[in-house]
């Protein structure tokens, strides 16, 4: 239970910080074009398939055959690692590079919008 939880975890805050948010991560007054983007499109100025983007995207999944290998493949435990596995690795790939074609991009906008309207 604790390596699924840890990996669901990992995966939320994965996801969130790399690919909800969006603009740089401390506040800026500069109003640049990189407000527009996530903080995984900024990484190598959105060079696609450098070394960090390599390494982000095999840390989910290195930690989710961990899990698999210590929960013994129990088959709940699997479906949710999966699911949490497919979710924070789809918006890495070059595909979507720019896309706002994510299930979460609609509470982004809406947060970053909110998040505009405060600095006002």
């Amino acid at each position: 239970m604790a390596w699924t939880a840890t990996n669901l975890l990992h995966n939320f805050a994965h996801l969130y910080f790399l690919h909800i948010i969006k603009g740089a991560p401390w506040m800026s007054i500069e109003n640049d074009a990189n407000r527009r983007w996530t903080h995984w499109e900024q990484i190598d100025d959105g060079v696609q398939l450098t070394t960090t983007r390599k390494f982000l995207t095999t840390v989910p999944i290195v930690l989710f055959l961990l899990t698999c290998l210590y929960t013994r493949n129990n088959t709940e435990h699997f479906i949710a690692n999966f699911i949490s596995l497919v979710v924070v690795t789809l918006p890495k790939l070059p595909q979507f590079h720019g896309r706002e074609s994510s299930p979460f991009c609609d509470f982004a906008k809406t947060f970053h919008d909110l998040n505009d309207f405060q600095e006002l």
